[in-house]
Parts: structure tokens; C-alpha cells; sequence
């Protein structure tokens, strides 16, 4: 039973950190020309979300289910455990209902998926950059922006304030999306694996163009090396191997609290 308990846990853990369908974010502001998005869902796996975030922002409950079912789909989370997937599918789906019926008032947050993503990777031990701030949480929501438009856009004028520049604003739905997706790079990009004062030093401390270049030519080393993916992948191992079965049951949960999604 106790090794059952584990294994349990463990996919479930897994399945918060997302499977294998691996794509990476690479801020924009790094490019300076557009960039161009495929319409093509067998090339841009976020295409099919967006589908189904457009057909369920008027609130209906079978299009915000087929969207939660999406995203678990897309990001090949795990399936082993039925009754836990569905149940952690029924608390997305009602915590979006609820926002849509206060017309987009939600408890999410980027400081809540800032506060979300720092404490799971307290928890497991892992290199300190996989910490995040608010910074790039906003600069990963940019750039799925251009992927999936009608998950992330306004949906109600309280969503957007008078002179408000950057719309702070988070559905349910959004949240856990965007949360999984930073988690994701943190695990595979190395665009995501920096610590703050790294993603400053090597922009040369400003935007500048050059420091964008320089930027760009230390990532392209850095995706020839594996260092830091196969150092995160080791940390999950051992943070989850020193957990209680218990905990790691509870680590799903404990994660929606956090980052604002209710019951």
C-alpha cells in the first residue's frame, strides 16, 4: 500500500510538472522581428487550447470542460490515476465557472504564481534558478500571448483598469496554464533557467540590441548542454524521494491553493 501511496504521489507530481510534450518559450524580447506564429496544430500544440478558450469564454461548462481537457491533453499530463486527474479537472473547471459568473474577480494572481512556483521548488530542494518573479512570469505570458489570445485576452472591462498598462488580471484556467508552462521551461529551456541577476548580467544589465545578441549567442551554447535540464531533472528525483507518500499526495492541492484556485 505504501509503495502504491508513492507511486501515486509521484505521477501526480509529475503530471503538475508536465509530461513530455515539451515545446520552449523564448521571451520576446529577445526578437526583435515578429514572430511568427503557426496556425498549424500538428506543428503549435497550443493551437488546439486556443480553439477551445475561444469556444468557452462565454462560460458554458461542456466548452470549459473540453478546454481543461485539452490543456491535460497538450501537456501529456499524467492519465494513470483517473479519479485523481478528474478530480483535479472538476476543481479547474468550477473555479472557472465561478469567475466567469463574478465576470473575471478570481484570486489569481502573478504573485500568487510567482509565490506558487517558488515554494514547489522550496519544497523539492531545487537550484535557485528555478526560482521566478513576477518579470518573467510576465514575459512568459507575452509570449504565449501570441499563441493562445483568447485563454489570456480581457474578457470584462473589470479585468482591464483605466490607464492600467499591463492587464495583471488571471482566470483560473490561465493560471494553472501558465503556471505548468513556466514550470515546463524551468525543467527544459535555458532561456527559463536563470536566476534574475543572471538574465540581467548577461543582457549587459539593459535591452539593449547588443545585449539581446550576446544574450541570444549564450543561449545557443547553452541548448548544446544539457547541465542545468540534467541538474533540475536529479532535483525533482531526490526532492520527491524525500517526501512522505502523504505529502506528496497533498502536493497538487497545496499547489491550487496557492496559486488562488479555489474549491
Amino acid at each position: 500500500m505504501k509503495k502504491r501511496h508513492m507511486l501515486i504521489g509521484t505521477f501526480v507530481l509529475l503530471a503538475l510538472l508536465g509530461g513530455s510534450a515539451v515545446w520552449n518559450m523564448s521571451p520576446s524580447t529577445a526578437h526583435p522581428k515578429p514572430t511568427v506564429v503557426s496556425k498549424d496544430a500538428k506543428q503549435n500544440p497550443l493551437v488546439a487550447i486556443n480553439q477551445k478558450a475561444r469556444a468557452a469564454r462565454d462560460g458554458n461548462e461542456a466548452a470549459i470542460r473540453e478546454l481543461v481537457d485539452e490543456m491535460f491533453s497538450t501537456f501529456d499530463l499524467a492519465q494513470e490515476f483517473g479519479e485523481l486527474d478528474e478530480s483535479i479537472k472538476d476543481r479547474l473547471v468550477r473555479a472557472e465557472l465561478n469567475s466567469s459568473k463574478k465576470r473575471g474577480n478570481s484570486n489569481c494572481s502573478e504573485q500568487r504564481l510567482v509565490q506558487a512556483v517558488n515554494g514547489l521548488a522550496k519544497k523539492l530542494g531545487m537550484p535557485a534558478y528555478t526560482r521566478t518573479n513576477v518579470f518573467e512570469v510576465r514575459r512568459l505570458r507575452a509570449n504565449l500571448l501570441l499563441h493562445t489570445p483568447d485563454l489570456q485576452g480581457p474578457r470584462y472591462k473589470a479585468e482591464l483598469s483605466k490607464g492600467q498598462k499591463h492587464n495583471t488580471s488571471m482566470s483560473p484556467l490561465e493560471t494553472f496554464f501558465v503556471a505548468v508552462s513556466l514550470i515546463q521551461q524551468k525543467r527544459h529551456n535555458p532561456e527559463y533557467q536563470l536566476t534574475n541577476d543572471e538574465w540581467i548580467a548577461l543582457h549587459g544589465g539593459s535591452r539593449s540590441a547588443a545585449g539581446n545578441k550576446a544574450f541570444e549567442a549564450e543561449m545557443q551554447q547553452r541548448r548544446l548542454s544539457s547541465a542545468r535540464t540534467d541538474e533540475v531533472r536529479q532535483a525533482i528525483q531526490a526532492g520527491v524521494n524525500s517526501m512522505s507518500p502523504f505529502d506528496l499526495l497533498q502536493l497538487p492541492e497545496q499547489l491550487l491553493n496557492t496559486l488562488g484556485i479555489e474549491r
